[in-house]
């Protein structure tokens, strides 16, 4: 490979570090949200009790994007890694309204 290709690579590299950094952060915000969504559906459960089957489902439904988003982002800083570039390994905890919850 000549030095054309070379710095060509580098540039798709760097390309693809860019949006895996992108991926990560909109993965990040979209948990942010459904922790929030997920407090509040805890909070309504435990306020009113008022259709506690559907907000039961519902809060089933948001923990289980929460563990599909903490998935991707964990495939994603693994493909970085990957990429040769170091990744500062965050660890993602338990949905923040999770402990809000008492059944």
């Amino acid at each position: 490979m000549g030095a054309s290709g070379s710095k060509r690579f580098d540039r798709d590299k760097e390309e693809l570090l860019k949006l895996i950094d992108l991926g990560c952060h909109r993965a990040k915000l979209l948990r942010k949200r459904l922790e929030n969504e997920l407090a509040r559906t805890y909070q309504a459960i435990n306020s009113n009790g008022t259709d506690v089957n559907i907000k039961g489902e519902q809060c089933l439904y948001q923990e289980s994007c929460l563990h599909v988003i903490d998935y991707l982002v964990k495939d994603l800083n693994l493909l970085k890694t990957r990429q040769g570039v170091w990744v500062s390994h965050e660890y993602i905890s338990e949905p923040k309204g999770a402990q809000m919850y008492q059944s």
